[in-house]
């Protein structure tokens, strides 16, 4: 009972892990990436165009750094260098759940079929690396030098920010209930934040509405992957 009202209240708090905050102080420049799938060659030409540096610079990923391209190793392992920081995407949560034995299918029709193929000694491997998705938080919040920045994979399901929050985490890693309103005229602002950054919902270019940007641009069927800079 006492939960249900500090639901209702906006006043229960996320669980732990759920969002991470990071400090623009910290970097030179700050970057986030749209959504990676596998392709490292793409994503490592995209940091020398910017002359990305590793010792300076920080990459906030929106998620989905595996399936569909060939380097699936190589991206699960930029998890915990400390230039790069990522949400969870659906395609994370999706290897979670085949690694417990759950919807192993679901995933292997939607580019993880990768991931069976493997030979023992990357199986054993990858099993590590799969499971440090776990550290992952659902929501970044990036305070630079212009303001607030948030980073989720597919939405923020509430038209109010605040950190720690509890909000629909399904809908943070799946939902385009948002996107869809704001392509047929029906946006509305967050509240809470100057801007919030989301990955998710493949497109040909960044679509914009309000205070919401959506940086997917389709990596995995041969285009370019997105980066902005935040600061």
């Amino acid at each position: 009972m006492i939960k249900s009202i500090l639901y209702f209240l906006g006043l229960y708090r996320a669980p732990k892990g759920t969002y991470r905050k990071i400090n623009g102080e910290e970097y030179e420049r700050i970057f986030v990436v749209g959504d990676i799938h596998a392709n490292f060659h793409k994503l490592n030409q995209e940091l020398l165009n910017i002359g990305f540096n590793k010792e300076r610079d920080l990459l906030i990923s929106v998620g989905n750094l595996i399936d569909y391209g060939s380097d699936n190793i190589t991206c699960l392992e930029l998890i915990g260098q400390i230039w790069f920081v990522a949400v969870r995407g659906n395609h994370e949560e999706m290897a979670l759940d085949a690694v417990e034995g759950m919807n192993v299918a679901y995933w292997k029709s939607h580019g993880g079929s990768w991931y069976f193929d493997l030979d023992l000694e990357d199986g054993k491997k990858v099993d590590i690396l799969i499971r440090k998705i776990q550290s992952l938080p659902y929501i970044i919040e990036a305070n630079v030098k212009d303001g607030k920045h948030v980073i989720c994979h597919a939405d923020y399901p509430s038209n109010y920010y605040k950190f720690g929050k509890s909000v629909d985490l399904w809908k943070v890693s799946w939902s385009r209930e948002r996107l869809f309103s704001a392509m047929n005229g029906n946006g509305c602002k967050i509240k809470g934040a100057k801007q919030f950054i989301f990955g998710h919902s493949s497109l040909t270019l960044p679509f914009r509405d309000g205070n919401q940007i959506w940086i997917d641009t389709s990596s995995y069927v041969g285009n370019e992957i997105n980066i902005i800079q935040i600061q």
